[in-house]
């Protein structure tokens, strides 16, 4: 058995004979550098005062003459703000998404004032500690779609420009939520040339409005189904009956109930079948014809499908003439439409 022994030893290497390395180390990533635009910064600094620092910055995205960098800067007038005092002026922070927690920590500890811009993300860790902040200290938070990220190296893009103020003005007018938003940049994705969907600033603009208004559901209350077991004496109370249970147990939308056709119910052994050929909107080029099929439910007649379909066919049979539709409307007789049998259902 053989032993091998590894020394690592740590040496420099000058400069010049590593300049390979040394050159790599000293290139700037053109992505990493990004200023908040000039139009929304104004805005900050007309609400809430004019700082006399910049902590995160660089020579070219500067807010400020005096201002901390990360990387060696002539003009800087520290490097690393981090290792200096923050309670003497009055600062403004941008910092990344990751040095949001220990920019705040340090605000706390040199109990410094000024202005700080954070995401509006209610879900991480750091989120807590700002609203404390908030309530304690003359911070401004500003979460706006006009606070677009852009890098400093090169203009906006113009499709963005064009997005942003239908985002602010869709913003600053009533309370729409995302989808209202995310139904103008499709929109506008047509008529405009580019691909606005895959534009970085878009991007990040619409996950701001996601946070700030996120799309809720229609409805916040639960309906009791145990009240349809009512008893099928009418023609009205029959449609009724009939068009919110096909509704329950087949899951289909209003749309899909209303286009049933009479001749396309199919009676078997066990049931009833419906087929459905017509274009709904979950129809696709490899999906199969629809079809839904209703047992008879014997331990509940009351609630059997199949069988108050049948009693419906049987009541209607003498007002149908020339219509195929299944559902039909009370008086007069004609063809009830997906908007009539919503409100039965309402009902």
């Amino acid at each position: 058995m053989v032993v091998v022994t590894l020394w690592l030893y740590a040496s420099y290497i000058p400069s010049k004979d590593n300049w390979e390395a040394d050159q790599e180390s000293r290139i700037l990533p053109m992505d990493t550098e990004w200023s908040l635009a000039p139009s929304a910064f104004q805005t900050i600094i007309q609400n809430s005062g004019v700082p006399t620092m910049d902590l995160f910055a660089s020579k070219d995205n500067k807010k400020f003459p005096k201002y901390y960098a990360w990387f060696r800067d002539l003009g800087a007038s520290a490097v690393d703000a981090f290792t200096v005092f923050w309670g003497n002026d009055i600062f403004y922070a941008f910092p990344q998404f990751a040095l949001i927690l220990r920019t705040l920590q340090k605000i706390t500890n040199d109990q410094a004032a000024g202005i700080v811009l954070v995401p509006y993300w209610k879900t991480q860790v750091w989120y807590p500690l700002f609203e404390k902040m908030v309530v304690s200290k003359p911070f401004f938070f500003y979460p706006h779609p006009n606070l677009l990220f852009s890098p400093y190296s090169q203009e906006s893009h113009p499709l963005s420009q064009k997005l942003t103020l239908v985002a602010a003005v869709l913003y600053d007018k009533g309370h729409n939520l995302y989808g209202s938003f995310n139904s103008h940049r499709s929109a506008l994705s047509l008529v405009l040339p580019g691909k606005i969907g895959e534009d970085p600033l878009i991007k990040r603009c619409l996950k701001g409005v996601f946070r700030l208004r996120s799309s809720t559901p229609r409805y916040n209350v639960t309906w009791d189904p145990a009240q349809i077991k009512l008893p099928s004496d009418s023609l009205k109370q029959v449609s009724f009956k009939l068009v919110t249970l096909l509704c329950l147990s087949t899951g289909q939308r209003l749309q899909t109930i209303s286009l049933i056709e009479v001749s396309n119910i199919k009676r078997t052994g066990s049931g009833l079948q419906i087929f459905i050929p017509d274009l709904i909107k979950t129809s696709g080029p490899y999906n199969s014809q629809l079809c839904l099929d209703l047992p008879y439910f014997t331990e509940k007649p009351n609630l059997c499908v199949a069988s108050l379909l049948n009693e419906y066919l049987q009541r209607t049979q003498c007002y149908r003439r020339n219509n195929d539709f299944l559902f039909l409307t009370l008086q007069p007789h004609g063809v009830a439409t997906k908007q009539t049998l919503s409100r039965w259902v309402k009902t």
